[in-house]
């Protein structure tokens, strides 16, 4: 089964899938992870209100739409 996967943007807003302590909220895309892989790769993301610093796969992010 092929899992359909989209590249993210810088600046694009997400939201994680399952949140674990500390990954609740909006995160903000910095830039894709250097040799992540093509089919699930890794994104540098910034928390919108606390700005901790974290790195996600792609298949763990769902981007938020809307406000």
């Amino acid at each position: 089964m092929k899992k359909d996967i989209s590249i993210l943007e810088n600046k694009t807003e997400v939201r994680i899938k399952s949140p674990g302590p500390g990954e609740r909220g909006v995160w903000v895309v910095i830039g894709r992870v250097n040799n992540s892989g093509s089919d699930d790769p890794a994104y540098d993301v910034i928390n919108d209100k606390t700005g901790r610093r974290r790195i996600f796969r792609r298949s763990r992010m769902e981007v938020k739409r809307g406000t």
